[in-house]
């Protein structure tokens, strides 16, 4: 017959709470906002949603307009949102699995249908992205890159 002491057993609740506190996924929220349009990204783990508005509590969020997704060891969130002079967004994915789930007409998602219009799109604002915003799921290289490139659109990383 196996004795467990009282601080063994405390002991394991200890790690058990441990583990199930560190597993609980935390939402971060970015503001990128540019001539007075704000989009609220919430990062909860390998899902992201873009919110046309400016939200600052989960408890307030409505459905998200774009979701993200990325998976497994290589995966990862690349693209650009672009702000247009009409108060529209539009989010050009580049990598990770983005969907439309409340359908906009003031947020959407605009893919290219082959990678040379892609890349000639891309070379009209290399080096000076103004109203463009480039988004990652690695928050440094999205600020340094957005930095170098000389973005208008402001930031907020809470």
């Amino acid at each position: 017959m196996l004795i467990v002491s009282s601080a063994m057993h405390k002991l394991f609740i200890a790690i058990l709470f441990f583990a199930f506190v560190s597993c609980v996924e935390e939402d971060h929220f970015i503001h990128y906002s540019y001539d007075g349009v704000t989009i609220t990204r919430v990062d909860r783990g390998n899902d992201i949603g873009f919110y046309y508005g400016n939200y600052n509590s989960r408890n307030i969020l409505p459905n998200a307009n774009i979701k993200v997704s990325y998976r497994g060891f290589d995966g990862f969130v690349d693209g650009y949102l672009v702000f247009k002079e009409d108060k529209i967004v539009k989010i050009v994915p580049m990598g990770g699995l983005f969907k439309t789930v409340s359908a906009s007409d003031v947020f959407k998602i605009e893919e290219f249908n082959n990678n040379i219009d892609f890349i000639k799109w891309e070379d009209k604002f290399k080096g000076n992205y103004h109203n463009i915003y480039r988004i990652s799921n690695i928050k440094k290289a999205e600020i340094e890159r957005n930095k170098e490139n000389k973005t208008a659109v402001k930031a907020i990383y809470n």
